[in-house]
């Protein structure tokens, strides 16, 4: 029973995934209309973090950002996990006011009023994490754009559906 549920996720998975619309190219490619277009497809048994874009009602692209609901944090990073490679994991700004998230944000995100440079020079997560909240309830959209391995460039691809209004065509709004 177990094998057959899982067969039919896996199937429904792949039939999901099948296309995406992608802008026409044309010498006026502001006024091209969405063609369909075939996702890359993600390597076979390779995991892959979604790409998720996001707008939020203030600016808090340099604030931590850290997991609430029920009016408790349930989640945030330790300070060493907001570099890689010695750089600070920002998110990426895009057109019209939306990130390209490279932290991990959930539609459960709330922010701290703590910069990404303050916190991830802190030895230890602060013990004043719940006094530190700035915004509880910071998304105005939340999308899901599918794996990160299904993009040659997520940051390029995403800001032409920004621009052109259609992050709905590859995207599936969670808030």
């Amino acid at each position: 029973m177990r094998k057959l549920l899982l067969i039919s996720v896996l199937s429904l998975m792949f039939v999901a995934c099948g296309t995406s619309k992608k802008m026409a190219s044309s010498s006026d490619s502001e006024s091209a209309a969405p063609v369909q277009q075939p996702l890359k497809p993600a390597a076979v048994g390779v995991a892959s973090p979604p790409v998720l874009v996001y707008k939020t009602r203030k600016d808090y692209s340099d604030l931590v950002p850290v997991g609430f609901r029920d009016k408790k944090i349930i989640s945030y990073p330790h300070p060493r996990d907001l570099k890689v490679g010695g750089q600070l994991v920002l998110p990426t700004p895009l057109a019209d006011g939306y990130w390209l998230d490279n932290r991990g944000i959930s539609e459960n995100t709330a922010f701290l009023r703590y910069t990404y440079e303050e916190y991830a020079a802190l030895p230890d997560p602060p013990a004043d994490l719940y006094q530190s909240l700035l915004d509880t309830d910071p998304l105005l959209e939340l999308w899901n754009c599918g794996p990160r391995n299904s993009y040659s460039n997520p940051a390029s691809e995403l800001n032409s559906l920004v621009k052109s209004g259609n992050l709905e065509s590859r995207c599936v709004r969670i808030k």
